[in-house]
């Protein structure tokens, strides 16, 4: 885990080192919107967590997740408000 740091800088951080695919929650798996396509927890692997510096007007935990599938060199960026993600479980409300 990485400490807070503002999202624009992290999410180009991440973009440089080529993590430049979307992905969004989807129950306990994720979405890839590029390819619209659900990778289950055992597909993937959380590489780096950047906690955010948490907007003034919310009081939820926000976080950065560098994602790289298993059997694929595709790499993209996971965003979460609110929740926190490890890699077999959605944590949060």
């Amino acid at each position: 885990m990485l400490h807070q740091q503002n999202k624009t800088d992290i999410i180009i951080d991440l973009q440089k080192k080529g993590y430049d695919h979307d992905f969004i929650l989807d129950n306990k798996d994720i979405r890839c919107l590029q390819f619209n396509r659900v990778i289950v927890a055992d597909d993937f692997d959380i590489i780096e967590i950047h906690h955010c510096k948490v907007n003034p007007t919310s009081k939820s935990p926000s976080a950065i997740y560098a994602i790289q599938l298993n059997n694929d060199d595709l790499k993209g960026i996971l965003m979460s408000e609110g929740k926190l993600f490890d890699n077999k479980v959605n944590i949060g409300h």
